[in-house]
C-alpha cells in the first residue's frame, strides 16, 4: 500500500484565508502525513460508519481517467466548491481537504479527507504576509476528527463515503452520486418500520422491538446475511397487501441495502443491547444476546393507560 500523489487545500477561520495548492506535498519530508492518509483510508474502508454509493451518469468520479492523469486540477475543483459551501465555525480554526491517490495492490483509489484543527493548518509567516506555511502536526490524528471522506476506488469504481447529516447533500452534489445506508442506518430503518406495522396493528411495540432485534443477532450467527423482508415476515406472521407494499416501498425509497451483510452486523456493539426508558428515569438495559428476554421480563398494560414493568425469574440482584 502506497500513497502515490498528495495536495491539502485549506481554509483557515482566524486569518480568514482559503489557501487553494498549487503543488503536490513532498512525501519524503512528510512521513507523518504518509501515515496518516494510510491510517484514514484502511479507517473509512473498514468503518460501520462509511456508506456505500451509487454514482450518476453525470459524476466527476466517471472521469477516471482524468481524475489520474489531471488530480491537481480535480482536487482543486472539489476543494472550490467545498470551500465555496463553507460555513465558520468558531470551534475550530482550521479546515483541511487532504487528497490523495493510493496504490493497494493492484487497485488505485482517488480519496479525500475532511481534517478539522482547532491549533490551524494554514499560518501566514510573521516575516512575509503573503507566504503560506503548512503546519502538518497541528493536525488531529483521529479518524473520528473526519467527518467528510470519500474513497473512489477506479478500477472497480466502487465509491465509499463518510459524512454528516448536515454535508451528505452538498457531498452528493459536488461529486454527483446517491448514498446507499450503511448497515446501521438499514437497521435502523428496518427498527422504524418494525415500529410502524406494530402501532397500525396496535400490538406491544415494546415486544415487537426485541424481537426483531433477537432475530436479527441469531441470523447474524447463523448466515452471511440478513434479509430486511424476512425479518419482518417473522416479526408479523400474517403481513397484509397494504402492510407489504408499505416495506417494499421503504426499502426502494430507501435505497436500504435487501440483504444486510451478518458481518458488520457484529461489529454493532448497541444492536446488542436494548434500552428501555420510563418517564420517570428509570433506565433498564437488555442484553439481547445473552438471555431470553420472554424468561425475564414483561411489561403489563394497566386500565389506567400505565404500564408495569416486571423483571423474573432472577436469581441474585448485585
Amino acid at each position: 500500500m502506497q500513497v502515490s500523489k498528495v495536495v491539502v487545500h485549506s481554509v483557515d477561520n482566524s486569518l480568514e484565508t482559503v489557501v487553494l495548492s498549487q503543488q503536490q506535498i513532498n512525501l519524503n519530508q512528510n512521513v507523518e502525513l504518509d501515515q496518516l492518509i494510510l491510517k484514514f483510508y484502511k479507517g473509512i474502508n473498514n468503518s460501520t460508519n462509511s456508506h456505500d454509493a451509487i454514482i450518476e451518469e453525470s459524476s466527476l468520479l466517471n472521469n477516471k481517467e482524468d481524475i489520474a492523469m489531471n488530480f491537481m486540477n480535480t482536487s482543486t475543483d472539489i476543494a472550490s466548491k467545498w470551500f465555496d459551501m463553507y460555513e465558520t465555525n468558531t470551534r475550530h480554526t482550521a479546515l483541511n481537504l487532504i487528497f490523495a491517490l493510493i496504490y493497494d495492490e493492484e487497485k488505485m483509489s482517488f480519496v479525500m479527507f475532511e481534517v478539522v484543527s482547532r491549533a490551524g493548518f494554514v499560518r501566514i509567516l510573521e516575516e512575509d504576509a503573503n507566504e503560506i506555511e503548512y503546519s502538518l502536526g497541528l493536525m488531529s490524528d483521529s479518524l473520528a476528527s473526519v467527518k467528510n471522506a470519500f474513497v473512489y476506488e477506479l478500477n472497480e469504481e466502487v465509491l465509499k463515503v463518510r459524512h454528516t447529516l448536515d454535508s451528505q447533500e452538498l457531498l452528493e452534489e459536488i461529486l454527483g452520486f446517491e448514498t446507499i445506508p450503511n448497515t446501521k442506518k438499514s437497521l435502523e430503518i428496518l427498527d422504524a418500520m418494525v415500529d410502524y406495522v406494530s402501532e397500525k396493528r396496535e400490538e406491544d411495540v415494546y415486544k415487537n422491538a426485541i424481537l426483531s432485534k433477537q432475530m436479527i443477532l441469531e441470523n447474524s450467527e447463523l448466515f452471511e446475511t440478513i434479509e430486511p423482508q424476512n425479518i419482518l415476515e417473522n416479526v408479523f406472521d400474517d403481513l397484509d397487501e397494504a402492510e407489504t407494499e408499505f416495506i417494499k416501498t421503504t426499502i426502494e425509497e430507501t435505497k436500504m441495502n435487501e440483504e444486510i451483510p451478518s458481518a458488520q452486523v457484529g461489529k454493532l456493539q448497541a444492536r446488542k443491547k436494548h434500552r428501555l426508558e420510563t418517564d420517570s428515569g428509570i433506565v433498564i438495559t437488555l442484553p439481547l444476546d445473552a438471555v431470553d428476554i420472554n424468561h425475564v421480563l414483561e411489561i403489563i398494560d394497566n386500565p389506567d393507560g400505565t404500564k408495569d414493568i416486571v423483571i423474573k425469574n432472577v436469581s441474585e440482584i448485585q
